[in-house]
């Protein structure tokens, strides 16, 4: 037992600081890939607009825009559906697209390629939604990512050095103002 204690008084010390050491770097890759990131980044958003009534038939349109925020293209996007592909009308703009359905029959758009920062625009028409089916989309996805559904479009009024700027500033502003708090209590007290 007293050899255990002796091995542990002795390296007790390094292998908190390897622990510390391995989760600082991963901390700071987390952070470098947040900062870097060379992949894709897809976000959608959704747009109903109220139905029009011809007689006694309702007729709905609804918009899907679909952003690449990511700093590079995206490829093999697929925008999946819970409704078979005879039950509403598309229209996509700026990319181009393939039909194509799952085992079951649901639709899918295959979309291709949507530039960095570019923005896929696709116009649904339906009548009354199938009942049971769910939602009209069910998930848009590539090979690696699920798309984000955002709440609204992701517009900067301001360019991306602007608002990398604005950060660095921010941050060094923050470190500044905590080193004068801690120098004013270290001295003063």
């Amino acid at each position: 037992m007293s050899n255990l204690n002796d091995f542990w008084s002795q390296n007790a010390s390094s292998f908190i600081t390897s622990v510390a050491a391995l989760v600082a770097a991963s901390g700071l890759h987390e952070i470098l890939r947040l900062i870097f990131q060379t992949s894709p980044k897809l976000v959608y958003w959704q747009v109903e607009a109220d139905s029009i009534t011809f007689g006694s038939q309702a007729i709905y349109v609804k918009t899907i825009y679909i952003k690449n925020t990511g700093r590079k293209e995206a490829r093999g996007i697929r925008v999946i559906h819970n409704w078979r592909r005879n039950s509403f009308g598309v229209a996509v703009d700026a990319v181009s697209y393939v039909d194509d359905q799952t085992q079951d029959g649901k639709a899918i758009l295959k979309l291709d390629p949507i530039h960095k920062g570019e923005t896929c625009v696709i116009t649904y028409v339906h009548n009354t939604p199938p009942s049971g089916e769910g939602p009209l989309i069910k998930s848009i996805r590539t090979d690696d990512q699920k798309a984000d559904l955002v709440g609204s479009p992701t517009v900067s009024r301001y360019p991306a050095w602007v608002l990398w700027v604005y950060k660095v500033l921010a941050f060094v502003g923050t470190w500044f103002v905590l080193y004068v708090i801690f120098w004013a209590l270290f001295h003063i007290l």
